[in-house]
């Protein structure tokens, strides 16, 4: 089956609008098939797009029904050469709005408007032209409006250094690098798996079809933006800017990619000229591959807002919280701005695995005087972002440096732990890119706070198996569970304890341990586990809740 959809809108720079604080969505409805609009679909093929995208902290949302709800304001469109842009806006509605097509068509004649799309999976909302931003100011204070974003232009996080090179014989060294905690590469890229059974969604400038490359894995469910397919080629799977095929090989290429079988899905977006495109492109890609996506699924958004510090990011992080509510794992390029990730909204949605980049000396990568990966609290992991083998849409090899490439690095490899536990939700994922990361490798003058996580593509972790609640004297056992792990060694496991917060102390060697609780009493204990393999040593924590007797509250 076929599946295209289609996003209109005009070519231009548009204003995003930004109101209240920033909230975490709660519940997302299901889209029904004529619920959205969009273009009939002339593609010879379709695909989905690798998403890249990040997390964003932030409240519960409050129900539209409750009394204390703020009306919705727009603000910061007074920072805006109005000259300079459209009235094009993305209205988020409260989330218990139940026909969403009806109540957008309603508040849009209200104030002389014209419907563009709805968004009803990641949240509830629409895109809607409006004649002024008088207009746009009167909508925002609807009752039933929660905020008005003008709806600006993002770019891509562009690569910043290209080389042409000849044909690939060795992995390059980004490859080398992820398989292995030493830095003394071995010229060898080694998986235990390959993606296989997994979707990957790319939201990018499309994916050029290169049978060496991508072999028969090119999945037909695909969507493009109306303006997309206007400008740019038709064909989701025909790239016009190269952006999405490089990235694309990155993350899944047979020759040059993380995850070797993964399905591929292309989500093209209107960048094939300058490499921007509108914040509803992706608002609504995000929303399509929420309601339409098949499991497991990782989704890659190697994009950014073009301003570093834009007020104007709450939509698209408010999809990308939702487009996780649906259990899609979404992977995010930090940035290219040598500037604090947190700055961008959509870097701090929660379970969004933010990516930055460092060089083959593990430092954090710089490009240029003022182009450098991105840094800080909001990143979750670095991965090779300099001079990293990819092909273009000519099928030749290049070599590519930027967030952009090391974002899909993360992600390929998160199409890997989907294979091994294709059930795990977005936060299991990230936990487990983690704590199978390479600590404390990289050089730390530069990371400014970022955590010292470098990734690792291979499965090597360990859990802890046994109760978490006790609630009766007697003895408890918690075992080892460890997996992966490269070469031919033995695990060997130590425990510790420690009690309400206090020091931890060790309490025994093996795969298992025992615990005797003899008399009532409450406490919280937690359980560390070290796990040892060859020169490598993972962890991990259980909390214990301990309740013989009726505890204080």
């Amino acid at each position: 089956m076929k599946v295209v959809r289609y996003i209109s809108h005009h070519n231009g720079v548009f204003p995003i609008l930004h109101p209240l604080p920033r909230l975490n969505p709660a519940g997302f409805g299901r889209l029904t098939p004529d619920a959205r609009q969009g273009v009939p679909s002339r593609l010879p093929c379709a695909l989905i797009f690798t998403v890249l995208v990040a997390t964003a902290c932030s409240d519960v949302l409050p129900s539209a029904s409750s009394p204390d709800v703020p009306t919705a304001t727009v603000v910061g469109f007074q920072d805006l050469d109005a000259a300079e842009f459209e009235n094009r806006y993305i209205v988020r509605l409260h989330d218990d709005t139940e026909d969403v097509r009806a109540r957008a068509e309603s508040l849009a004649a209200e104030r002389s408007g014209e419907v563009r799309n709805t968004i009803e999976t990641v949240f509830r909302g629409f895109v809607v032209e409006l004649p002024s931003t008088e207009e746009a100011e009167r909508l925002a204070r609807s009752p039933d409006v929660l905020y008005v974003e003008p709806d600006v232009l993002l770019e891509l996080a562009s690569p910043e250094f290209t080389v042409l090179g000849s044909e690939q014989t060795n992995p390059g060294w980004a490859l080398d690098r992820v398989d292995q905690r030493s830095w003394s590469l071995d010229q060898k890229y080694r998986y235990q798996h390959t993606g296989d059974g997994v979707h990957l969604y790319v939201i990018d400038t499309g994916i050029q079809d290169i049978p060496g490359e991508f072999g028969n894995r090119l999945d037909p469910q695909a969507w493009i933006s109306t303006s997309a397919a206007l400008k740019c080629s038709p064909d989701p799977y025909v790239d016009d800017f190269g952006h999405g095929t490089q990235v694309a090989a990155v993350a899944a290429g047979q020759n040059y990619g993380v995850a070797k079988d993964v399905s591929i899905h292309s989500v093209k977006t209107d960048a094939c000229d300058d490499g921007k495109f509108l914040t509803s492109e992706v608002v609504t890609a995000m929303d399509w591959i929420a309601e339409e996506h098949e499991t497991p699924a990782v989704v890659n958004y190697s994009g950014k807002a073009t301003d570093p510090f834009s007020p104007w990011e709450r939509s698209r992080a408010d999809a990308m919280a939702g487009l996780i509510a649906a259990g899609v794992t979404v992977v995010k390029a930090a940035g290219n701005d040598d500037v604090d990730a947190c700055d961008d909204e959509g870097n701090q949605v929660q379970d969004a695995i933010v990516v930055g980049a460092v060089d083959s000396s593990g430092e954090r990568s710089v490009w240029d005087a003022d182009k450098a990966s991105n840094w800080g609290a909001c990143v979750s992991i670095f991965a090779p972002g300099t001079s990293v083998a990819t092909i273009n849409p000519s099928g030749s090899q290049e070599y590519q440096s930027g967030t952009s490439v090391a974002a899909p690095m993360v992600a390929g490899t998160a199409a890997l732990a989907l294979e091994a536990n294709p059930t795990g939700s977005p936060s299991f994922v990230r936990a487990d890119i983690e704590q199978s990361a390479t600590m404390d490798s990289l050089a730390t003058g530069t990371l400014n706070g970022s955590p010292n996580r470098l990734l690792h593509s291979l499965r090597t972790r360990t859990w802890i198996d046994g109760y978490s609640r006790i609630e009766q004297p007697g003895q408890y056992t918690w075992t080892a569970n460890p997996s992966g792990g490269h070469g031919s060694y033995t695990w060997s496991h130590e425990w510790f304890e420690s009690v309400n917060n206090g020091p931890y102390t060790s309490i025994g060697t093996g795969a298992s341990v025992d615990i005797t609780f003899s008399v009532a009493y409450c406490a919280t204990h937690k359980l560390r586990l070290e796990s040892t393999y060859g020169s490598e040593t993972v962890s991990d924590v259980m909390v214990i809740q301990v309740e013989n007797e009726p505890c204080p509250i």
